[in-house]
């Protein structure tokens, strides 16, 4: 059986997020960071919210298991809270690896050589895997998922050390005050990272369109929303404003609306 497939049987029931080819997407494009000066995050009421360490929950990564075995995970009866964990699991542990193993365009898999990284956010989507909100922004930024793995997520929000995003800041503070923190999983149309260490660009359409197949199984039994207008262009779902160049209350607003 081909990676990922036990993760997509689990939600093959619903629906899967489609790319609306035939728009343009649109250009609302993010400068890099380092521009900003963490401005944004220096307006905040409070500090830089700590998010609970994924790697507590991460599960071990292994090598896709052998067909016959794969085939045997599938009669599991599922109603059991147990076997249904176990076998969202093996699903995680698929997507991941096929992500590790991804090429994405010109872009920078920051999983590729980095098993703690894969280990994280195996982790993450295990933690994650009953959150009826799927969030979903452009792309992994290099201040934010290219160094902690985790998207709209910064090394130092998991670890007190290491780069702080902005927008990451502004997001986690956001579901934090609305309770929502364990109701969202986070993620991006393009899970790796377009750019260079110190700097964002846009991703190409072709990136876009081949992110959305590790996109498409998350989305499946979730509410999605869209946060910035290339993701609302590739997923169709509801738009919100990116948090980032002074966008927090804004962003705040439409998380609120949406979910209400």
């Amino acid at each position: 059986m081909e990676a990922g497939q036990a993760f997509r049987l689990l939600v093959g029931d619903l629906d899967p997020v489609h790319p609306r080819a035939a728009r343009p997407l649109a250009h609302e494009r993010d400068h890099p960071l380092c521009r900003l000066r963490l401005a944004l995050e220096h307006r905040l009421d409070t500090p830089v919210p700590v998010v609970p360490h994924p790697a507590r929950h991460a599960v071990a990564l292994r090598e896709p298991a052998h067909a016959v075995a794969e085939e045997h995970a599938l009669d599991v009866a599922v109603d059991d809270d147990s076997a249904a964990h176990g076998f969202y699991s093996r699903g995680v542990e698929s997507l991941v690896t096929e992500l590790a193993r991804a090429r994405i365009g010109g872009t920078f898999n920051q999983y590729a050589a980095s098993p703690r990284l894969c280990e994280r956010l195996a982790g993450y989507l295990a933690a994650r895997r009953r959150a009826p909100i799927l969030l979903v922004g452009e792309a992994a930024g290099y201040r934010g998922a290219r160094v902690s793995g985790i998207p709209f997520t910064s090394e130092r929000q998991l670890t007190g050390a290491g780069p702080a995003e902005a927008s990451a800041t502004v997001v986690h503070r956001v579901l934090d005050e609305l309770g929502l923190e364990g109701e969202v999983l986070l993620w991006n149309v393009v899970p790796t990272h377009p750019g260079t260490p110190s700097s964002n660009r846009r991703p190409t359409r072709e990136e876009a369109a081949a992110g959305l197949r590790f996109l498409e199984p998350l989305a499946r039994g979730r509410r999605v929303i869209a946060v910035g207008r290339l993701a609302q262009e590739a997923t169709g779902a509801p738009y919100v404003r990116h948090p980032s160049r002074g966008g927090a209350r804004r962003f705040r607003a439409g998380v609120l609306e949406s979910i209400s």
